[in-house]
């Protein structure tokens, strides 16, 4: 058994104790020696101590060795052992000394006992000391470190989403426009429908039409007329203006409007609309945008011709 207190073990006194024969007038059995080592622990700490036996007789006895002079409670049970003249027998043995024992030094013997021979016993010592003072705990670890980094992992992610957000929205997929831009329907490729509700447009959400319109020379303003359709505009002829007492709102179908710039816009109820681009010089141009309420409609480009000198006038 080994010694599970840490500790050095030094040798004490030993004693060679002679094993004679009962009968004096009988050969000699041989001598028997017992060489045991002190022992030093803590209290309530198990030590292992080493007790070495030699014999110098000619055959291998049966000794059985009983540690005595301690608490019951402290002492291992009886060790049967063989001893040969060939080589020492080591024998380890394990003391418990009771938690609270008083520090000091305790003897004790090792007996052994032979069968027809007397009994012999050497004495060590045990060193009991005083116990070790318990370790202080750990200092707890502050929370407060691993509060304080996630904060910053968290400003440094969030900073980082709002730059790619701002320089490099297609890198994103929240920033991506998956939709692509539809072109203006013409009014060959428009299909009939039924006539839009003619509520009050006061009570109709306004949508905003946007484009964009050039002209070749002049700076005559373009005029642009917005009429309202229905079944029997949807002819493939150009839009005509409707009664401006059918206008409840300064940009109601049937109005007109000068844009003396490229960019123009409209706001307009929800509904089928022709819009008539004119200016003096040039051909006119007339395109159908189709609003919905809340709804994205796209930026038609418009463009006039100049109208060709006649070659013939004179």
């Amino acid at each position: 058994m080994s010694a599970t207190a840490d500790l050095s073990t030094d040798a004490g006194d030993t004693s060679a104790h002679v094993l004679w024969p009962a009968d004096p007038q009988e050969e000699p059995a041989g001598q028997l020696r017992i060489d045991l080592d002190d022992g030093h622990t803590w209290s309530g700490c198990p030590v292992t101590v080493e007790a070495r036996v030699t014999i110098s007789g000619p055959d291998d006895v049966q000794a059985v060795f009983r540690v005595q002079g301690l608490e019951a409670t402290w002492c291992p049970p009886p060790q049967v052992v063989s001893v040969s003249p060939t080589a020492p027998t080591r024998l380890f043995v394990e003391l418990r000394p009771a938690a609270g024992t008083p520090p000091g030094r305790y003897l004790w013997s090792l007996t052994a006992e032979v069968a027809g021979r007397p009994m012999l016993a050497t004495t060590a010592q045990l060193h009991v000391a005083r116990p070790k003072p318990a370790a202080p705990p750990p200092p707890p670890r502050s929370r407060r470190r691993p509060i304080m980094v996630l904060v910053v992992l968290v400003t440094v992610l969030l900073a980082t989403l709002a730059a790619l957000t701002i320089w490099a929205p297609s890198r994103v997929f929240w920033g991506r426009d998956t939709t692509a831009p539809k072109p203006a329907p013409t009014p060959s490729q428009v299909t009939p429908t039924a006539r839009p509700s003619t509520e009050h447009p006061a009570l109709t959400e306004m949508v905003l039409v946007k484009g964009t319109v050039s002209a070749e020379q002049g700076k005559d303003p373009v005029l642009i007329t917005a009429v309202r359709l229905n079944l029997n505009d949807l002819t493939g002829t150009k839009p005509r203006p409707t009664s401006p007492s059918a206008s409840a709102s300064p940009e109601a179908p049937g109005i007109e409007k000068h844009v003396h710039g490229k960019h123009w816009s409209l706001s307009l109820p929800p509904g089928l609309y022709g819009l008539t681009f004119s200016k003096p010089g040039h051909v006119s141009e007339s395109i159908v945008v189709a609003t919905a309420v809340s709804g994205t409609v796209p930026r038609p480009h418009v463009r006039l011709d100049q109208i060709a000198p006649n070659p013939t006038a004179g």
